[in-house]
């Protein structure tokens, strides 16, 4: 999550791109629990690994923490 507010808020970036390679079988979950989208799948020219792209705008970011960010505040006084 820190990295999210980072790339968004403080860097201001427009969009957070994720690589992970198939052998990692669950940071694909990870990332889709965090909002990122699957785009495709790809062998690396260097190792020939298979790898995922992942990636998260801002806009989705910005509906995630609409969404997300009260009750999570409002969790830290139950």
């Amino acid at each position: 999550m820190i990295t999210l507010i980072t790339g968004f808020e403080l860097l201001n970036l427009d969009k957070l791109i994720a690589l992970t390679y198939t052998k990692n079988k669950y940071t694909p979950k990870s990332l889709e629990n965090l909002g990122f989208k699957y785009i495709n799948t790809f062998k690396t020219k260097a190792s020939g690994n298979t790898c995922h792209r992942f990636e998260l705008t801002k806009d989705e970011y910005l509906k995630l923490k609409e969404y997300y960010l009260p009750n999570l505040i409002e969790s830290f006084y139950i």
